[in-house]
């Protein structure tokens, strides 16, 4: 049996992730399921639930008339559209802020005078590299890479996690508080 390639391996993930099984993928790409079962060892198949809701909202709009389905389905389509342009752009801003800080180069534009212009390379500066520091975690809050709210989560776990504490601290007052009322009419 001759080694899978990596574009054979990838579109084995990808099949595992919309949820097809491991012995369907063995017979699909012509491998031994032990191959199949090593490339996914541990990978959790991050699709398999979308597939699922949209076979689901599929098979309610079956149900419905041929003009609802297809407004459903174009606004889908626009809104699917438009956060791929959102994407796009703040990758490409990613992008072009990586090549900042790998050239620590920037152009200014300078006047010189009545409409006389010029422009000048220099290297970054601190104002520069903040700028971009602070754009670069926007633009991973939009992609989904940083997850904004997880400080907020910690700490309503905290005090969570306190107040239950002080709970457990009070009822084990109230227990050796009842423990000694009852040693002593004992």
């Amino acid at each position: 049996m001759a080694r899978l390639t990596d574009q054979t391996r990838a579109k084995i993930l990808a099949d595992f992730h919309i949820g097809k099984s491991q012995n369907w993928l063995a017979k699909e790409y012509q491998c031994s399921p032990a191959t199949v079962n090593k490339l996914c060892k541990g990978v959790i198949p991050k699709y398999k639930d979308k597939v699922n809701a949209v076979v689901a909202i599929n098979s309610d709009l079956s149900r419905e008339s041929e003009y609802q389905s297809e407004c459903f389905t174009k606004e889908v389509n626009e809104l699917t559209r438009k956060a791929n342009l959102v994407y796009g752009v703040v990758e490409k801003a990613i992008q072009m802020n990586h090549d900042l800080l790998k050239n620590n180069k920037v152009v200014d534009r300078i006047g010189l005078g009545e409409g006389v212009q010029a422009f000048r390379e220099r290297k970054l500066n601190t104002a520069d590299i903040k700028n971009i520091i602070e754009s670069t975690d926007k633009a991973s809050v939009t992609l989904g890479v940083n997850q904004r709210h997880a400080n907020q989560n910690i700490n309503v776990n905290t005090q969570t996690n306190m107040q239950n504490n002080q709970n457990i601290a009070l009822n084990k007052k109230v227990v050796t508080e009842a423990l000694l009322e009852f040693d002593n009419e004992y």
